[in-house]
């Protein structure tokens, strides 16, 4: 009976404990997430030739910087913080604030939001909707055809044989720093 009541008496230490933790965790990550806000909303602000200091809201989470920095934080913490939601149901099912606003993003694609009415989630979600995408890296069908060897012009003027001829008399001219030092680790034909 005893072990009973000294192993509850640990499981609501450890729940209180947890509990605690949880408003800590939480309390910092919805700092970042402002932080992060603040800096996306004001930047897309300057982008668009708009006065940041006329988004109502934006100075009251443009300290969070600041109470980050009192906070001490860390990288650790911010890993440790991310481990701890990772593995916490209650924070790991809370939406971050981009998720929570990406249903306004389709509003604010062409113009920010105006009146006295616009919230900083307005805000956010146009911000958001002005961001660059990424750069498009794929190989487009005209660098595909040219590096396949179909568009390049020096494999039809210069025939394998005048091309060995070439690198035959690098071979022989060039000290054997640079290209002799390339030259000599390449098979010859």
């Amino acid at each position: 009976m005893a072990l009973r009541r000294r192993n509850s008496a640990i499981l609501r230490r450890l729940a209180a404990v947890t509990v605690a933790t949880r408003r800590r965790v939480g309390h910092r990550r919805s700092l970042r997430e402002r932080a992060r806000g603040a800096r996306v909303i004001h930047l897309a602000a300057r982008r668009a030739a708009i006065d940041p200091a006329q988004i109502r809201g934006l100075a009251r989470i443009a300290w969070t910087p600041r109470g980050l920095a009192e906070l001490g934080l860390t990288p650790e913490n911010e890993r440790s913080d991310a481990d701890f939601i990772r593995h916490d149901p209650v924070l790991a099912a809370q939406r971050d604030w981009p998720q929570r606003v990406a249903h306004l993003v389709p509003r604010f694609v062409r113009t920010p939001p105006h009146g006295r009415d616009a919230s900083l989630d307005d805000w956010y979600a146009w911000a958001l909707a002005q961001q660059r995408p990424a750069a498009d890296f794929s190989v487009s069908r005209r660098a595909a055809r040219a590096s396949a060897g179909s568009g390049n012009r020096w494999k039809k003027r210069a025939p394998l044989a005048l091309l060995d001829g070439a690198l035959q008399r690098l071979r022989g001219r060039v000290s054997a720093t640079g290209f002799m030092a390339f030259a000599r680790a390449s098979p010859r034909r």
